[in-house]
């Protein structure tokens, strides 16, 4: 059964956790064929039951904060606070850990590092819708593009109409190679969030307790036969 229908086809009167998962053109979409798609099969295969609506952003976090049964996913509590600190007094329960994600600042290929926040002074930058840029560029005047995902950003940076883009990776180098394009640079030092713990979140329920208990137990399992790294590809940061 395809990965992303193997856990659609519950009854409605199945008893289910709901998923509202994050759209991500390079690791998560509709289709079902991403790697977070097919860490959701697997995790379904071994009798996790769920189901899952796929929306962008802003939908998939409204969604969320209003479902109070409810879980996130791919996510971290951080990055939820973060984006909208009224979440940070609601009661939220993590899994373990699936891998690592960091926002860097990426430029061309044949163009210097950026080596500090401050050097996108007067520089044209992009960054993804649902991100916010009051609060990641704080004091930084620079010339935004408000992006819908990482190809836009990428082929106009090949172009030079901007001079670097704030993005996640490792989803910038999957579009990347999608794309055929040199990888873009980044300064290691230079993280707006650095390896952030993503996993799944949900609202503090007895039953989503339950459901993140088999959740974490499914993932030690993927972990340990090494089947996660298969699943999420070269470029993923795998949590220990």
């Amino acid at each position: 059964m395809h990965p992303l229908f193997a856990f659609e086809q519950l009854q409605e009167n199945t008893p289910h956790t709901q998923i509202y998962a994050i759209s991500l053109d390079y690791r998560l979409d509709e289709a079902g064929t991403k790697h977070y798609n097919q860490l959701l099969g697997a995790l379904s295969e071994k009798g996790l039951i769920f189901k899952t609506k796929v929306r962008p952003l802003k939908r998939t976090l409204l969604s969320f904060k209003l479902d109070k049964k409810s879980c996130v996913f791919p996510a971290s509590l951080n990055a939820l606070v973060t984006n909208d600190p009224t979440i940070e007094h609601q009661s939220l329960v993590s899994g373990k850990t699936i891998d690592h994600v960091s926002l860097r600042i990426f430029t061309s290929p044949n163009r210097p590092v950026i080596k500090s926040i401050s050097e996108l002074n007067n520089k044209r930058v992009a960054i993804l819708n649902g991100l916010n840029p009051d609060f990641l560029l704080k004091g930084i005047n620079a010339q935004i593009e408000i992006t819908s995902n990482e190809e836009v950003p990428l082929k106009m940076l090949a172009h030079k109409r901007l001079d670097a883009i704030i993005g996640h990776m490792p989803d910038v180098f999957l579009a990347a190679d999608e794309l055929g394009f040199s990888k873009p640079n980044f300064e290691k030092t230079v993280a707006l969030f650095k390896d952030e713990n993503i996993s799944i979140v949900c609202h503090q329920t007895q039953e989503n307790q339950k459901f993140i208990n088999q959740f974490n137990d499914l993932l030690s399992t993927l972990k340990h036969n090494g089947e996660l790294l298969k699943i999420l590809g070269p470029h993923a940061t795998i949590a220990p």
